[in-house]
């Protein structure tokens, strides 16, 4: 029975120190509208896989694949309470394609961004709807992966065909609240 009681003991201890703990994730997840989602954001990470395939004899073939890693971001998002949207600023975007013979090639590149348009946010699919002005940066249908007070992580799967070539691009942005 002595025994019992300081198992008892030793649970309730644990128990009190796991529940009064110091926790410091005070980020709440919040819901997805255009009223919690309004804001100023900084890019944090730009990241995209690109794979260009073609098909020859009823096989399908991968002429290249790129990896596009960006950084140095001086960009300014603007998220309108009234789905309305504002990009602006530059960035460096480097572009490392690997050919299918194994060559690869690095190719570093400024972007300047002045794009804006409107959104729409999809609740139920977890989504949002960008029109662009202009194609650069943000155009089309991103998931939402990740929304707090200060994070909004989104991706976007898109697919174009040129001629015989496909190009399956993974496109993944983070932006952080100033």
């Amino acid at each position: 029975m002595k025994a019992f009681k300081y198992i008892i003991t030793f649970f309730v201890a644990t128990i009190t120190l796991i529940a009064c703990s110091d926790n410091n994730d005070n980020i709440v997840a919040l819901d997805l509208s255009a009223t919690n989602v309004s804001g100023t954001y900084k890019i944090s990470s730009l990241n995209a896989d690109v794979t260009n395939t073609t098909v020859t004899q009823g096989a399908t073939v991968i002429i290249s694949t790129a990896k596009i890693t960006s950084d140095t971001f001086e960009v300014d998002f603007v998220l309108n309470k009234n789905g309305k949207f504002t990009v602006k600023g530059q960035y460096r975007k480097i572009n490392t394609v690997t050919a299918a013979n194994g060559d690869v090639t690095v190719i570093p590149k400024i972007i300047n961004i002045d794009n804006s348009g409107s959104y729409t946010i999809n609740t139920i699919n977890r989504t949002i709807s960008f029109n662009a002005i202009n194609d650069n940066l943000l155009k089309g249908i991103f998931d939402v992966n990740f929304f707090n007070e200060d994070t909004l992580t989104v991706t976007q799967d898109s697919e174009a065909i040129d001629g015989s070539i496909s190009t399956a691009t993974t496109t993944k942005i983070i932006f952080v609240r100033k």
